[in-house]
């Protein structure tokens, strides 16, 4: 063992630039490995934490109606009950019923709490956060009681006991805290921090089956099997919902499902829910499993090319190797030792980089976490990590060390010492198709990061159909009586800066948001439409530079406007009305005695021109405008060069003397649209941070292999410089090879990006075109970076003296 480690020393003493690229590249390749795995493992971790999310099941419904269909991630209130009532399967049930953020006040405290949520009594018996204060029996059986998380008690009652204390909800609805649980993990795919009673919302309990707002989680018994109890929903569909459906259109099941309505239930795994489930009105943002699948082939493609680097420089090496082996080989050291060595060294070599790898790892980790908003760290003592190590240690050194041990061993002594061994010159061989994957890797991965960068710029660059531009938007505005809102309004429209003035919760960003079912010709008929129905003010088409394709909009000095609407375009074109002004709507009021609804009639006065509402994701939906009050949000249009922080300071006075006490919060439209995309963003940027790496191992690797190709020809080099050829042709004659390597990796690169992103391009409603020049670009720097690692030595080979080279012969 002595004398291998002494060889070995002298070996990477001899080899210096050998060495670092080998253990520099592996480095490098390992610790981007480490990193996406880290990323992978911690996507594929959410909610099972809980201890029983192999059983927690989530309801969710499909619907078509009219020529719409849509997956939502909300049911009927009735739904929970009914399932443990009518299905023995179902141990248990919980519901949650989002209604936004609250302000929540207690003594001189008062926050914009996000994180809320109303939920039945049972939600600590379905799910596993721990309370630190109260009796998970009976913590939310009470109406106005609320749960709330280890973080909020603090924020409110500091080191005070919080059971018992009274919070007052939007300055209106107090409510008793009766129990105080662990913040809930990272890794879940909810995160709240006050949880209310369900009880304390009348919602929860009218028994209504044709409304679908309540998150419905399901506990089924131990060895149920979800792909086996799914289809038996349906039975909920024929018992509750169509007899509730038949009375309220006045017509039977039957005619409805022959008029192309339907309704399905199913459901999806606790643990599915991050990565897999992206409906209508999720909780959270979710996950992507494309995302997880794509950095798992990125982390397979980082660290195929360092083993490729290693085999490649490690193969190239040979020359300077070549009278070790035989001279071990004539001493009589048998090919399996000489084998057995080669393989030492490549696991060594592995190890070291290794510790070097972990050292980029810690490195890089707090800064990778704040870019993936994670908080990923490593548990050097966990099992996992310790066989995760030690097999990635061993699999690395296999993979990439087999070939060259083999390659070294394989040398006779007589050939050797006489200086007559080929070391295998054809133009193509093993090292060129590494040479040629590691390039398709390498296209394929800027490729890739050109197209996303592209549909970045496509989106932000994109018309949205209103105007974003010099909006900002004051929040909570529902905390002014409303009896103030009108003077509020007014009082906003006097300042100077300000253009003018809209109050509604309906917003073209994320914000409220009402699906809803509406009757065309205002009769009642299985013809149901689906749209959103939004509330809106006069004032609301201006504010956001909305435009009118027909008739006009809502006017103060009209009374009647009260049962007219505005209808967007594409409502239009799905009802295949080529004039629709003056047509009419019957939207739902309430049922009579005998069940069946009752209609208020409305009439179109005007068509507005699409604009995109929702995600570029997403198509543009059917929109009806009504007027009306609906105050969540007051949006403000600006004067162009406005100074900022002026107006704020006038705007929190205005809003301290409507609601005095309240937080001031307010955001810009521009702002907010960005973060729609956060997620591709980081994508991209994460992309192309591991895209720069391939490119860095992979020009480690041209180095070696360039230094590798001047030497095993430096004898025919000498012999062109002898005839007359100039320094260009030298340079050109031994970069032709990697032209040609480059060229073939191009071919082969194109096809399969174009697969790839024409998937990932297709979640996009609206998208940009694979043009050419996306490859033209990766094939030009991809073949600058490999010019750049040879020229260098092929310059250096070029202008050396022929005499030299001859002077051994």
């Amino acid at each position: 063992m002595k004398s291998f480690f002494n060889l070995l020393f002298r070996v990477i003493k001899r080899n210096k630039l050998f060495s670092f690229l080998n253990i520099a590249g592996l480095a490098v390749g390992m610790a981007s490995f480490i990193i996406i795995v880290l990323w992978i493992v911690d996507e594929l971790s959410y909610d099972k934490f809980q201890d029983n999310a192999d059983r927690i099941v989530r309801v969710t419904s499909y619907f078509q109606m009219n020529g719409t269909e849509g997956y939502g991630s909300t049911c009927p209130a009735p739904l929970a009950e009914a399932a443990i009532r009518d299905y023995p399967e179902v141990e248990n049930a919980v519901r949650l019923r989002s209604y936004g953020g609250f302000i929540v006040e207690y003594d001189d405290k008062v926050f914009n709490e996000p994180n809320f949520i109303y939920a039945d009594s049972t939600f600590f018996k379905v799910f596993s956060f721990p309370l630190l204060e109260g009796d998970p029996d009976e913590v939310l059986k009470v109406r106005n009681t609320v749960a709330i998380s280890e973080r909020a008690a603090k924020k409110y009652f500091g080191n005070e006991e919080a059971l018992g204390k009274i919070l007052l909800l939007d300055n209106r609805t107090e409510v008793e805290v009766t129990g105080v649980f662990e913040n809930m993990p990272a890794a879940s795919h909810f995160h709240f921090d006050f949880i209310v009673s369900a009880h304390s919302n009348d919602e929860a309990n009218n028994g209504q089956w044709l409304s679908n707002n309540f998150f419905t989680y399901l506990l089924l018994s131990p060895n149920v099997s979800v792909e086996e109890f799914e289809p038996k929903l349906e039975s909920l569909i024929d018992k509750y919902i169509s007899e509730e459906a038949a009375k309220a259109l006045g017509m039977s099941w039957q005619e409805i499902k022959e008029s192309g309505t339907s309704l399905s239930y199913s459901l999806i795994k606790l643990t599915d829910i991050h990565l897999k489930s992206n409906l209508d009105y999720e909780l959270e943002a979710g996950g992507n499993m494309n995302a997880v699948r794509i950095f798992g082939i990125i982390a397979l493609f980082i660290i195929i090319i360092a083993c490729i680097n290693f085999t490649n420089l490690s193969t190239a090496r040979s020359i300077t190797r070549m009278k070790e082996v035989g001279v071990r080989k004539t001493y009589g050291v048998s090919r399996s030792q000489l084998i057995n060595q080669f393989n030492a060294e490549s696991l060594l070599i592995v190890f070291l980089a290794f510790i070097l790898a972990m050292v980029i790892v810690e490195v890089s980790l707090p800064s990778f976490n704040e870019l993936t908003s994670k908080e990923l760290s490593i548990s050097y003592f966990s099992a996992s990590f310790i066989f995760g190590v030690l097999g990635m240690i061993l699999l690395i050194s296999i993979f990439a060390g087999a070939y060259p041990s083999l390659y070294l061993s394989s040398f006779k002594p007589i050939h050797v010492l006489k200086g007559d061994v080929e070391l295998n010159s054809s133009r193509f061989n093993f090292r060129s198709v590494l040479v040629i994957i590691q390039f398709f890797i390498s296209l394929v991965l800027l490729s890739s990061v050109l197209i996303l960068s592209k549909q970045m710029r496509f989106m932000q660059n994109k018309e949205l159909g209103f105007d974003k531009e010099q909006v900002l938007v004051v929040n909570n505005t529902y905390l002014i009586p409303g009896s103030q809102t009108a003077t509020f309004k007014k009082e906003l429209e006097r300042h100077p800066s300000i253009k003018c003035v809209s109050v509604s919760g309906y917003l073209p960003i994320p914000s409220n948001r009402n699906g809803s079912s509406v009757f065309p010709n205002a009769r009642i008929s299985e013809d149901l439409f689906l749209c959103q129905n939004w509330t809106i003010d006069v004032d609301y088409i201006e504010t956001y530079g909305l435009h009118l394709a027909a008739g006009r909009n809502f006017s103060a000095d009209m009374p009647t406007d009260s049962l007219s609407l505005l209808i967007n375009e594409t409502a239009a074109k799905k009802l295949g009305w080529d004039e629709p002004l003056g047509k009419l709507f019957g939207v739902p009021l309430n049922y009579n005695p005998a069940g069946q609804m009752e209609l208020i009639e409305y009439k179109v006065i005007g068509v507005v021109e699409d604009f995109h509402f929702e995600s570029l994701h997403l198509p543009i939906e059917s929109q009806i405008f009504f007027l009306g009050r609906s105050s969540g949000r007051t949006s403000l249009r600006l004067n162009p060069n406005v100074d900022i922080s002026a107006l704020l300071e006038d705007l929190e006075k205005v809003w301290k003397e409507f609601a005095p006490g309240q937080p001031f919060s307010y955001t810009f439209v521009d702002q907010r649209l960005d973060q729609q995309y956060e997620a591709e963003r980081q994508l991209g940027k994460i992309l192309s941070i591991f895209t720069l790496f391939a490119f860095f191992v992979s020009s480690l690797g041209l180095i070696g292999l360039s230094v590798f190709s001047t030497e095993q020809r430096k004898k025919e080099i000498g012999l062109r410089k002898v005839n007359g050829s100039g320094i260009a042709q030298i340079i050109w004659l031994l970069s032709t090879d990697f032209t040609r390597l480059v060229a073939i990796s191009f071919v082969a690169s194109v096809p399969v990006t174009i697969i790839f992103m024409r998937k990932w391009l297709g979640s996009f409603a609206y998208r940009t075109e694979l043009s050419w020049w996306i490859f033209g670009i990766a094939l030009l720097m991809t073949y600058a970076v490999a010019m750049i690692a040879i020229i260098y030595q092929s310059y250096r080979a070029a202008t050396s003296n022929p005499v030299d080279t001859f002077r051994t012969e």
